[in-house]
């Protein structure tokens, strides 16, 4: 895992994929995933604390699951590493 501390984004490498997530400013509950620089759409968690993918995305094997249980920490900065 890199991470800058400063930044919204962090990137993970997973079964020799790199995914790239960054928080939307705009919307804390949002993220975007890129991976391996393809965009997968954008993962969110609502009020109910569900998860859900843009519309017409999905996700390789495994990463929804691990992004999912990552990010859903609080402080998800020091939960991805």
């Amino acid at each position: 895992m890199f991470s800058n501390p400063s930044t919204e984004t962090r990137i993970v490498v997973f079964n020799n994929r790199t995914i790239v997530i960054s928080r939307v400013e705009s919307h804390p509950n949002q993220f975007r995933i890129y991976i391996d620089s393809a965009y997968f759409g954008i993962l969110t968690n609502t009020n109910e604390g569900e998860w859900a993918l843009t519309p017409g995305f999905t996700l390789p094997k495994g990463i929804f699951t691990l992004l999912t249980k990552r990010i859903g920490i609080a402080n998800w900065v020091e939960a991805i590493k």
